[in-house]
């Protein structure tokens, strides 16, 4: 599996990552490795420093707001494959993500205007 995030820059950055077009593409590999140096036996200082991390490598490619766009993009074409899917028991559960994703981008961009 391969991530892969929108953003127009180009080369291989230099956490080995290969950007090409609009797109970063991360191999599935280097993002486990990366998840698993949050989840150690470390002190709940040093595990929020290390999500803040993760955080602020999010929000390197787009800004908060960007990203809150691209979620409605997502959230909508959901909606629209979903009326044409039929029945999904999970239809609340992936709402209430998108809601929170939501809300989490724009908190981070309220925080990034004070």
């Amino acid at each position: 599996m391969v991530w892969i995030r929108r953003k127009p820059l180009s080369a291989v950055t230099g956490a080995g990552h290969l950007r090409q077009g609009s797109f970063l593409i991360i191999p599935h590999s280097q993002k486990n490795v990366k998840m698993k140096q949050t989840h150690s036996a470390e002190s709940p200082d040093s595990m929020c420093v290390a999500y803040g991390q993760q955080v602020q490598q999010l929000f390197e490619l787009n800004t908060p707001s960007e990203m809150a766009e691209h979620l409605w993009e997502i959230y909508s074409g959901f909606q629209s494959y979903d009326q044409q899917a039929g029945h999904n028991p999970r239809k609340l559960e992936i709402f209430y993500t998108f809601r929170d994703l939501l809300f989490f981008c724009q908190n981070v961009a309220a925080m990034k205007a004070a």
